[in-house]
């Protein structure tokens, strides 16, 4: 995706999608590398977006949204939070260390999924900014957990982040959907 456009002075919601594949051996060594060291396919997706936007952007302090449940919930409430998540690494850091420290941090955010994040931005008291989301733009998701089955993702691409991860494992390898805000990007 190319990035060349000046970001308009308000959100227009408008989405357009991309369609990346990784191959079956790619993933498999990938899943490999995850369990032997103990990390889920949500770690692992949140580090590889981490180390791509270290990739173009040089940043150690990148902050993604992403879906997580909570240890324990109430029947009424949602299964699923939205949550922040602050990774702050070294760029001489290898895979293997960017994993634990992404691993550290989506733990963080299940103990404290039940502090909202409008509440959390609330209690920031951030100055409102029109043209983009509060804490982040970009969110990571994989889908083969139990929100895709309750809905409760439906409304994310419909939230204006100018990114949104979709890691999907299929027969032929992992799938990944990215969603981009078409005002900011372009193919």
């Amino acid at each position: 995706l190319h990035n060349n456009r000046i970001r308009p002075a308000s959100k227009s919601f408008k989405q357009s999608s991309v369609n990346r594949s990784i191959d079956n051996l790619q993933t498999q060594k990938l899943k490999s590398l995850l369990q032997r060291h103990d990390f889920t396919l949500l770690t692992g997706a949140l580090s590889l977006v981490n180390a791509l936007f270290y990739r173009y952007t040089n940043q150690e302090d990148i902050v993604i949204g992403s879906l997580l449940s909570p240890l324990e919930h109430d029947k009424l409430d949602s299964l699923y939070h939205t949550v922040a998540l602050r990774s702050r690494f070294s760029g001489t850091d290898n895979f293997i260390q960017l994993l634990e420290n992404v691993k550290k941090v989506t733990l963080e955010g299940v103990l404290n999924s039940t502090y909202s994040l409008d509440e959390l931005i609330n209690d920031l008291n951030l100055p409102e900014d029109k043209s983009r989301n509060p804490l982040f733009d970009v969110m990571v998701l994989h889908d083969d957990t139990d929100a895709w089955k309750t809905g409760e993702h439906s409304n994310i691409n419909k939230s204006g982040l100018n990114l949104i991860f979709v890691f999907k494992e299929t027969e032929g390898g992992l799938n990944v959907d990215i969603q981009y805000d078409s005002d900011l990007f372009e193919e």
